[in-house]
């Protein structure tokens, strides 16, 4: 239901400008060619149907912040016993282990983040 609002919110201003256009200008003996006025029309529709587009796209939910990569599982670059690099979502973060020596190409998990830091235990 609100999409269908939105819509039609976005459509009232090129049903004015229509108004304008074929009732309001020929009273005042100003006459638009009809290519012209055709014109003008596509270029507002696209106009909303890229701003109703848009705005859909943005009410979607942001995936990005450190609870996204609790419970991911990463790929650790080089041996550790404390602290390592692990690779994980197509990045390079500083990991820390508790849970003592973890090798290279190891799985690990991430259980929490500290600052930057990664806190992981193996797979």
């Amino acid at each position: 239901m609100n999409r269908i609002l939105a819509l039609i919110a976005s459509l009232i201003d090129e049903f004015i400008f229509i108004i304008v256009l074929l009732i309001i200008l020929p009273l005042f003996g100003i006459y638009l060619p009809a290519w012209f006025i055709a014109l003008i029309l596509a270029i507002l529709i696209m106009i909303s149907v890229i701003t109703y587009r848009a705005l859909s796209v943005l009410k979607k939910p942001v995936v990005v912040g450190k609870e996204v990569l609790i419970g991911k599982i990463g790929e650790v670059i080089s041996d550790f016993n404390h602290e390592g690099l692990v690779y994980l979502e197509n990045e390079v973060w500083t990991a820390i282990s508790k849970s003592g020596k973890i090798n290279k190409g190891d799985k690990v998990i991430v259980r929490s983040i500290e600052g930057t830091k990664l806190i992981v235990e193996k797979v």
